[in-house]
């Protein structure tokens, strides 16, 4: 199967500003899908010192609370137009 992203699970975000190790994984992850020509997406973030550290690190897609709770399809298109 042609594969051309690699997806960051939350479990890794969660410790991302306080864990060597978690840093460390996804930093790595998305060292690794750059030098694959693969786009990363990260899922989870929750907050805006993950999403700096993510931005840092060069991240191509962002997923979680940082920017929106889940919503109805309504609010949903209503968010997407006043962005």
């Amino acid at each position: 199967l042609p594969v051309g992203t690699l997806k960051v699970d939350k479990s890794f975000v969660d410790g991302l500003c306080t864990d060597e190790k978690d840093y460390a994984i996804v930093k790595s992850t998305i060292e690794l899908a750059k030098s694959l020509k693969m786009k990363t997406t990260v899922e989870g973030v929750e907050d805006q010192d993950q999403l700096d550290k993510l931005q840092y690190m060069d991240a191509d897609y962002i997923q979680g609370y940082v920017y929106s709770r889940p919503l109805k399809k309504e609010d949903a298109v209503e968010l997407l137009k006043t962005s």
